[in-house]
């Protein structure tokens, strides 16, 4: 059964972009622990600097992390197709 790569961007477009608000809306209520749980996840240390988010950083960061998610979709969704559609031929 071959994947509705479309409806797959739209999908995983959707989810980033909800995780892109959440992150934004923690980023803005608690900059300094955002800044430190970031620095914990990259294995650096940033304490001498601070997350700040702007509305400009806010919609092109949506935007552009959107696009992205967009992207990874489709080239899974054509791999998956592609895979799938060769499994049913030697079926």
């Amino acid at each position: 059964m071959l994947i509705n790569t479309k409806k797959l961007i739209v999908a995983f477009a959707t989810a980033t972009g909800i995780l892109w608000i959440v992150c934004s809306l923690l980023v803005a209520l608690s900059p300094g622990t955002m800044t430190a749980m970031t620095g914990h996840m990259i294995h650096m240390d940033l304490t001498h600097n601070s997350l700040n988010m702007s509305q400009t950083g806010f919609v092109v960061g949506l935007i552009g992390w959107m696009i992205l998610a967009g992207g990874f979709a489709w080239i899974l969704g054509i791999i998956y197709n592609i895979m799938v559609d060769k499994s049913d031929k030697t079926d």
